[in-house]
């Protein structure tokens, strides 16, 4: 039995150090990917972000995303919202309102995210009954979808 138990924390010290090797892999690379990336990205813990310079309407911005195995922006907490409006106001283009991965589209009021979770807050500009969202600070609001503007793509780097 003493070897038994032996062998076991030899494997798990042994799985430990190579899940450490590779998490300090994985964090070297994502360092030099953040130096290397172009102006139009950023890096915000588990996610990537792509701000667009061009402008399309909210699906084609949604398509755009998709089509590079991301999705417009989801924003879940403030610390998000925060830090990618940093981001973006040190690109000298945050006068600009951007697409967010938000729509009502299918209940107008019930607005929920492209990942199909729903948003229970409400936006920071009322009065309007459009059925897609943008940045818009202090948070976001409606917009009508078939304006073009600029986006945000999001995507998780470990999917």
């Amino acid at each position: 039995q003493f070897f038994s138990i032996a062998n076991t924390i030899h494997e798990t010290i042994h799985h430990f150090l190579t899940t450490t090797n590779t998490i300090s892999k994985l964090h070297t690379n994502l360092c030099k990917l953040q130096t290397s990336m172009s102006k139009s990205n950023i890096c915000h813990q588990s996610s990537l972000y792509f701000i667009s310079s061009e402008m399309k309407s909210w699906t084609e911005s949604r398509r755009y995303c998709r089509e590079r195995g991301a999705d417009l922006i989801i924003i879940n907490n403030t610390e998000e919202q925060v830090s990618v409006c940093v981001c973006v106001c040190d690109r000298d283009v945050y006068s600009d309102l951007f697409w967010i991965g938000l729509t009502d589209i299918e209940v107008e009021g019930r607005w929920k995210w492209v990942d199909v979770s729903y948003h229970t807050e409400s936006n920071s500009y009322q009065g309007k009954e459009e059925d897609c969202a943008i940045n818009y600070s202090p948070g976001w609001a409606d917009y009508p979808c078939n304006y073009i503007l600029k986006w945000i793509c999001e995507k998780n780097i470990f999917k």
